[in-house]
């Protein structure tokens, strides 16, 4: 991991870690993405506007890949409706993911990651994520109050669990 500096900005930096993608989370970015370099843009606020994803999406290319992540200030994890949402659909239909993670998100996944017991729930906690960012946000849905349907979270978990098992039998 390493702070990249923004050009235009010096004081400003984005986070960018190399994506090894042994396992898990990070391999299935690296595989279904491209992303060997990862770019974790860190927004010291709450709402995320057009403009913000704009920024993620400039950054995507060549190694940094066709995924990229965004980390605000925002309590909710869930992209609300409205510009927000429209913004990632847009990025998403030049198919590039930019993966939006609240605070409150990324305190749980860091608590997680202090129990070596629970390494694996910081992982699954993101491949979560991502997958609602996919099957969800890509088709212009959301919750009201943000959360994905159980059901809905249940059939992703089984279709990546599904693709686990294959990978290993193989």
């Amino acid at each position: 991991m390493a702070l990249k500096p923004n050009r235009q900005a010096p004081q400003r930096r984005d986070i960018v870690a190399t994506n090894q993608g042994e396992r898990g989370i990070w391999k299935r970015i690296l595989q279904d993405y491209g992303t060997r370099m990862v770019t974790f843009e860190i927004k010291n606020y709450d709402a995320l506007g057009v403009g913000e994803y704009r920024q993620v999406h400039s950054y995507l290319d060549r190694e940094y890949g066709k995924c990229g992540f965004i980390i605000c200030r925002d309590p909710h994890q869930a992209i609300p409706k409205g510009a927000t949402l429209e913004a990632f659909r847009e990025f998403y239909m030049k198919q590039h993911v930019i993966v939006k993670i609240s605070a409150n998100t990324l305190v749980t996944i860091l608590s997680k990651l202090r129990s070596p017991e629970k390494v694996d729930a910081a992982s699954k906690m993101l491949e979560s994520i991502l997958d609602d960012h996919v099957l969800l946000y890509a088709s212009g849905q959301t919750n009201a109050d943000g959360s994905q349907s159980k059901k809905r979270r249940r059939r992703a978990r089984k279709r990546s669990w599904r693709a686990e098992e294959k990978e290993r039998s193989q």
